[in-house]
């Protein structure tokens, strides 16, 4: 190639410019320059440790309802009843999302919470 022509590999090009952005918070040093925002980096580590602990939940319910019973089958009886809800329940929201109007939604959500936050009162359990 010619002194005369631009190509993608000269150091002129706009291609090769630098377009990482360096945070103030990382010293001026590229990497995982997100973990270097405070919030973000709490962020993560919150929904890592949330994650942990739901494992633990979960083989914890497991191995309990094993030694109760000593039934493969329950466990898979529990897994079923913990997760067909999560599948189901999620496409019913985003349907009633789509056709209920908002203030409809959190007006029926607010007054269901209220009515449970009433009835544990009533049972002496405020707390649930």
């Amino acid at each position: 190639m010619g002194r005369g022509t631009n190509t993608i590999l000269d150091r002129g090009h706009k291609a090769l410019k630098p377009t990482t952005k360096v945070s103030k918070f990382s010293g001026g040093r590229l990497g995982f320059i997100v973990l270097s925002e405070p919030l973000f980096t709490r962020f993560a580590c919150s929904t890592f440790a949330w994650g942990t602990a739901h494992q633990l939940v979960i083989i914890a319910q497991a191995f309990l309802l094993y030694e109760l019973t000593n039934s493969t089958l329950y466990i898979a009886l529990l897994g079923t009843a913990s997760g067909v809800p999560g599948i189901l329940l999620p496409l019913l929201g985003g349907v009633l999302a789509d056709r209920v109007e908002r203030r409809y939604i959190l007006l029926f959500v607010w007054i269901s919470y209220c009515r449970e936050r009433g009835r544990c009162a009533c049972r002496g359990r405020p707390n649930f």
